[in-house]
């Protein structure tokens, strides 16, 4: 009962591992947005990532969130100038 017990709980754990691994590193959409760049900060209180806003439209609703990835410094250097 223990020897399916513990290898019940490592097929879930690897499971959940392969499943969180495949959401990071797959792409399921590119291409481009304009807008207007409202802004690019440096946030969050255990895991710091650079996040963004766009806007795309007259009114605040139409806000595009995005996350830059801390190796794009170059991106990072342009939006904050830009």
């Amino acid at each position: 009962m223990k020897k399916f017990l513990f290898g019940f709980i490592g097929v879930l754990v690897a499971v959940i591992a392969l499943y969180f691994t495949l959401i990071y590193y797959l792409t399921y959409s590119e291409g481009y947005r304009s807008g207007q760049l409202v802004k690019v900060s440096y946030k969050g209180l255990v895991f710091k990532t650079w996040e963004g806003q766009l806007s795309q439209g007259v009114s605040e609703s139409q806000v595009f969130n995005f996350s830059i990835e801390d190796d794009e410094e170059r991106v990072i250097k342009l939006l904050q100038d830009y």
